[in-house]
């Protein structure tokens, strides 16, 4: 079941797999059928890679359902939060049972580089995480993890090296959290000028330039202008 929630700030990712017993996925439609069983609105997962490595958005992120739950005790944050602050993958495969093709694993690089790099997401690599490291399943089946969590084939530190490798090597832009209720993003570093667009509590903008009088310049989505520093956390 989904719900309208917006996760489009969301910074964490969780790697998932099918767990079904059935091979990689080879067209869009057998990954719709397989990640989607019993016909809800839409899959529990946000993204997924077919075996060509395509990658199938399947969930808006302004909407929420299951897909991650937490019983470790370190990433145990409250009822429902995983689900609602992260991000989900899945490779269209049982991991556990059949290895998935180079091209899948290509398409799953390049699905996390793309919200890695989003300056709405800007998930750092140690915010991936795979389903056994935060919860008690063999989702998503890891040959290879830091914390050797099961016996499948997805050689999770082999992914995580080539974010690393791919990754730009400058600093990426600081980002902030909007705490005004409503705040105008203005077209001048000034309270009188006009706002171009409204930001929400809770928005996420990265921080392009600093003025000495507390004005700064910041880029919210496709839409750049000012914000005064005090309505930043």
């Amino acid at each position: 079941m989904s719900e309208r929630y917006d996760r489009t700030h969301a910074k964490r990712i969780v790697l998932h797999h099918l767990g079904d017993g059935i091979g990689p996925a080879q067209t869009v439609e057998e990954l719709a059928s397989r990640a989607n069983p019993y016909h809800y609105q839409f899959p529990d997962y946000d993204f997924g890679i077919i075996a060509s490595g395509q990658i199938v958005a399947l969930r808006p992120l302004t909407y929420i359902g299951a897909h991650a739950q937490a019983n470790k005790g370190d990433y145990m944050y409250g009822n429902n939060w995983w689900n609602k602050c992260s991000i989900g993958i899945v490779t269209a495969n049982d991991n556990t049972k059949f290895v998935p093709p180079a091209a899948m694993v290509e398409g799953t690089i390049e699905c996390l580089l793309n919200l890695c790099k989003d300056p709405k997401h800007l998930v750092p690599v140690e915010d991936v995480y795979l389903h056994s490291q935060i919860f008690t399943t063999d989702c998503p089946g890891a040959k290879y993890s830091p914390l050797s969590l099961n016996n499948g084939y997805l050689d999770f530190n082999y992914i995580r090296g080539k974010l690393h490798d791919r990754l730009p090597k400058a600093p990426l832009h600081e980002v902030r959290e909007i705490t005004a209720k409503v705040l105008g993003l203005r077209s001048e570093a000034n309270h009188d000028a006009v706002p171009t667009v409204l930001l929400h509590k809770g928005d996420i903008v990265q921080i392009l330039t600093k003025q000495p009088d507390g004005w700064y310049k910041v880029a919210a989505g496709e839409h750049t202008g000012f914000v005064y520093f005090e309505f930043l956390d």
